[in-house]
């Protein structure tokens, strides 16, 4: 009965450990939104409106610390990764929710906003 009860119990670990758990990214990353069907559109916006942004982007570090751009107004937080869903929650809230979720596509090129269906492309900074 003990070994019964000690094997249950372990397992019920292991399942529930697997479930709940959540990880970061290995190295820090970056996705971008664009808000403009071409960078050529967003600078003739630009030289009207100069404080327009040609796109969102949300940064994600190694340290499990989030940088989202939405507007204007920087949004800073912590994410987690559990299976292929980022869920980030924000410090202070501003012009975003108190939580955004991502569900990250199988090979992690985009990710999708779980509040607007909006597709966000991973975005490798140039050397």
């Amino acid at each position: 009965m003990k070994k019964t009860l000690i094997l249950v119990t372990f397992f019920l670990l292991t399942i529930c450990g697997q479930v709940f758990s959540s990880t970061v990214f290995p190295v820090d990353r970056e996705y971008r939104r664009n808000l403009f069907a071409s960078d050529e559109e967003c600078q003739e916006w630009r030289r009207t409106y100069p404080w327009v942004n040609c796109y969102q982007y949300a940064e994600f570090s190694n340290k499990g610390r989030a940088f989202i751009l939405l507007t204007d107004v920087p949004n800073v937080g912590t994410y987690s990764i559990s299976e292929n869903i980022i869920h980030v929650t924000f410090n202070i809230i501003s012009d975003s929710p108190k939580e955004m979720y991502f569900t990250l596509s199988d090979d992690q090129s985009f990710m999708i906003n779980e509040l607007d269906g909006s597709s966000w492309k991973l975005y490798i900074r140039p050397n």
